[in-house]
């Protein structure tokens, strides 16, 4: 199969006979078929329109390695629900939030000692500075209920 859409590197599907492959590799004399699909050259044909708009991450950021477990629970639940998150490791929290930052992340759902003391998380918006408190059971109604309301799809 070949397109016109990317100039000279125009196959995507080919495919064949490959009687006589095995022998002169030093196999046996066998007959074989074979195909390859490009998938990079797949990707290259689709339109912008024709892909779903990416999704922004989230962020779970424990205030140190103490917490991290517990992030992961939190990852694991809301990958579950078909977040898309990132975990921040190592460093402080002012570290952890730098990493949440250039990950792009909307929102940090910081974990510290008193979050799970009390089953919660702090949810912050990474671009207006705002934080509210949450239930570990909230949390995903939440950026359900904010994603339906942001021009950005969260998670």
């Amino acid at each position: 199969m070949t397109t016109t859409d990317l100039g000279s590197q125009g196959t995507v599907l080919a495919g064949g006979r490959y009687d006589g492959l095995m022998a002169t590799m030093g196999g046996p004399s066998i007959p074989g078929v074979g195909w390859a699909g490009g998938i990079d050259r797949l990707a290259m044909m689709l339109n912008d329109d024709q892909l779903p708009a990416p999704k922004t991450p989230l962020a779970v950021v424990p205030m140190d390695e103490r917490f991290d477990f517990n992030g992961l629970e939190l990852a694991q639940a809301l990958r579950k629900q078909e977040f898309v998150v990132e975990m921040t490791y190592g460093g402080g929290l002012g570290k952890r939030l730098k990493k949440a930052n250039k990950m792009n992340a909307l929102y940090a759902l910081i974990l510290g000692e008193e979050e799970v003391a009390s089953r919660t998380v702090t949810c912050k918006n990474l671009e207006s500075g705002e934080q509210i408190q949450l239930s570990v059971d909230q949390v995903a109604v939440f950026l359900k209920e904010k994603g339906k309301n942001d021009k950005e799809s969260i998670g």
